[in-house]
């Protein structure tokens, strides 16, 4: 995406807070209706048989300008996600989705799987989906606080083809609402293909996560979790970790190269939030364990961040029970909502052998919500890291902004 495309996308994005959220029947039958949202996209409805389907997709556009230290970085713009996306729902049981990347060097299939739900409390889905691992990674880029995961999500499994089990329940009285979470999946790279899985690996994995929030209320919720990862890699394949600085425009600073002759990785991670009303405090901490063979030495490489955010216009977000995982919010003003959030995080990638460099950032966001689906987001991330390549210090100062809309 050119500088100047995406400078029209920013302004395009920034009028439509004057636009008011649009729901427009298009057509309406004795039993079926065609309906279009500024909100939810395109939804065609049968009553009987009760059929709802989905037409919806999100565009997020990013520019950022650099204070460089040892690597040249100029200002640039991208296309950082543009998505397009079916989905349906039969009866009450059954659903699936159909999700296609379409930005430039990202053109590839997402969310791709069918689901069985018998009921509030089980559901089984196969496909192509995100891993349950960790808070920050399963959470929606729709919803994330900053305009990147942080660092330590480099460590996680992301994308998974294969199965999925997930469940939820309550302790003791049956009145009271639900206050566990336990999800498992196993299956193999992502939709078969080793160039889409974010450790460039052949393999075939268990991912499980479990959560449990002691308190699960509307304006107060205390959550934690446990996740944890097996990952045979085929063959003694190769296996990577990688990230950019909490940017999608700045240099990748870590990496660990193709590591050869893994045989298997183990990845763990624990997960901790409080929200109270506006206030949001979350971190995590995850590490992984590679297992090498003919002769290499193992390896331990781990990272994490403690994060804060406070909605200053008094909004609140939403934290689903089902899937133990925070949401977005609804702004209570004309205006819109203005949140305010900071964060800190660290990435170790060396170890033994194993010399990917080591990192910290502190980032400083400002988010706008114009409406639930419309935000404008501001980052400052100061980056602390050393180099894999020279061990040399290489400290950039990033200043971006995304233009988000989904639907």
């Amino acid at each position: 995406m050119s500088f100047r495309a995406c400078l029209v996308l920013f302004a395009l994005l920034g009028t439509a807070q004057t636009a008011a959220a649009a729901r427009v029947e298009i057509l309406e039958g004795e039993n079926y209706d065609l309906v279009a949202s500024t909100s939810r996209g395109l939804r065609l409805r049968f009553e009987n048989p009760d059929l709802v389907f989905r037409v919806g997709g999100r565009v997020q556009g990013d520019f950022a300008f650099f204070d460089s230290d040892e690597t040249d970085l100029d200002p640039d713009a991208r296309l950082r996600r543009g998505r397009i996306y079916l989905s349906g729902r039969i009866e009450d049981d059954f659903r699936f989705k159909l999700e296609r990347e379409l930005a430039p060097e990202r053109g590839e299939w997402r969310n791709v799987w069918a689901q069985y739900k018998p009921n509030g409390r089980i559901s089984f889905k196969v496909g192509n989906f995100v891993a349950p691992f960790g808070l920050e990674q399963i959470m929606s880029s729709n919803l994330t606080t900053f305009m990147e995961r942080s660092l330590s999500g480099a460590i996680a499994p992301s994308f998974q083809s294969g199965g999925r089990f997930d469940t939820n329940g309550r302790f003791g009285d049956r009145k009271s609402r639900n206050r566990w979470t336990f999800a498992m999946s196993a299956g193999a790279e992502p939709m078969g293909q080793r160039s889409d899985d974010l450790h460039k690996s052949e393999h075939w994995s268990v991912v499980t996560r479990a959560t449990y929030a002691p308190i699960a209320k509307r304006r107060m919720v205390v959550h934690f979790g446990g996740a944890a990862e097996y990952r045979d890699v085929l063959g003694g394949d190769t296996y990577s970790i990688s990230t950019r600085t909490e940017s999608s425009l700045g240099p990748r600073l870590l990496r660990t190269g193709n590591l050869s002759n893994v045989d298997s990785v183990v990845s763990a991670g624990a997960e901790a939030a409080a929200l109270f009303g506006p206030v949001l405090v979350q971190g995590e901490y995850s590490q992984s364990f590679l297992q090498r063979g003919n002769g290499r030495e193992d390896a331990s490489l781990g990272g994490g961040y403690v994060q804060a955010s406070w909605v200053v216009t008094g909004e609140r977000r939403d934290y689903a029970r089902s899937t133990g995982v925070f949401g977005g919010l609804t702004p209570r003003h004309d205006w819109g909502a203005i949140e305010l959030a900071a964060r800190y995080s660290v990435l170790d990638l060396e170890d033994g052998a194993v010399d990917g460099g080591e990192a910290s950032d502190i980032t400083l966001g400002v988010n706008w919500y114009i409406r639930t689906n419309l935000r404008l987001m501001f980052n400052y991330v100061r980056v602390d890291a050393e180099q894999e390549s020279t061990g040399a210090s290489d400290d950039p100062q990033i200043f971006q902004l995304r233009a988000q809309l989904f639907f």
